[in-house]
């Protein structure tokens, strides 16, 4: 039975409500999730008031179904002239999760190239590297293209693991550090939430008194929440990278104490690409 015929929802229409702002409420907390991701605005920010959704134009990628956006610097976004229905914190919560989910499938897809998958490019030619023999590489520009002479048959697999560890190690140790850091940061954030929640209780205080100050204190009070709202988004959007690489938080953090899974995981999160050299020698260009 063809379900959506009857108006239920399946996978594809819950997934086509999740992934689209018309469904959202289009407040500052959105206006600043969007700013932060690159996207082109077609209103003023003082008109992001919660009183409408928003929508997305571009370019998309993805199949009929679910058709996605992948890059928002490529895309505009306006104000519809409905209401949205969706909190936008609630909206931000699920796109983070979606995204997280999609990486995480990626991630655990078997593959003979490791934590290497996707990421392992030609220093001569900029094309994949790829195991066509286990555990032989070779370059597709070589082998398919015949646009490279680069010949790996020389290269160890096994030494080419060895020193991505090295190198992702000692990045991980600058990441502890730096949650060392960032943990005395996020507390004073949170410290200055608190702080506003009070000055807001006062307020009401005095707002409850009534008089002819009452709507000047109002607008102190919407001030100060709006404050809050940006330290919370900014807390959100500023998670530990131990949240971005799916592994529980601890110093030291050892990179060999991961599955197979787990570093494939961690490599994209931080890597953006690794050029391969025939002699062997790697050069990592990192994200982080």
């Amino acid at each position: 039975m063809d379900k959506t015929r009857y108006g239920m929802f399946d996978n594809i229409t819950i997934a086509r409500v999740l992934q689209n702002p018309v469904y959202c409420i289009a407040d500052k907390v959105l206006y600043k999730y969007y700013q932060l991701r690159g996207i082109r605005f077609l209103n003023p920010e003082e008109d992001w008031n919660g009183t409408t959704s928003a929508h997305i134009v571009g370019k998309r990628a993805g199949n009929y179904n679910v058709r996605k956006y992948t890059d928002l610097k490529e895309q505009s976004i306006y104000l519809t002239n409905f209401a949205g229905v969706i909190d936008s914190r609630t909206f931000i919560n699920v796109q983070e999760r979606l995204a997280q989910n999609e990486q995480t499938g990626k991630n655990n897809m078997p593959t003979n190239m490791k934590e290497f998958q996707g990421l392992l490019k030609c220093a001569k030619c900029g094309y994949a590297i790829k195991m066509y023999t286990k555990p032989k590489l070779g370059c597709y520009g070589a082998k398919q293209l015949h646009c490279c002479d680069v010949n790996l048959k020389n290269v160890s697999f096994d030494k080419l693991r060895e020193d991505l560890r090295i190198e992702i190690q000692k990045n991980l140790n600058t990441i502890a550090m730096d949650l060392v850091k960032s943990a005395s940061v996020e507390n004073k954030k949170r410290e200055q939430i608190e702080e506003l929640k009070k000055e807001i209780d006062n307020l009401l205080e005095i707002a409850s008194k009534g008089g002819g100050v009452a709507d000047l204190v109002y607008e102190k009070i919407d001030a100060k929440q709006q404050k809050i709202n940006e330290i919370e988004l900014d807390l959100f959007l500023n998670k530990r990278i131990t949240d971005r690489l799916h592994i529980d938080y601890s110093i030291p953090i050892n990179y060999n104490r991961f599955t197979d899974e787990q570093k494939k995981a961690i490599c994209t999160v931080l890597i953006q690409k690794i050029r391969l050299q025939e002699n062997g020698d790697m050069e990592i260009e990192w994200k982080i």
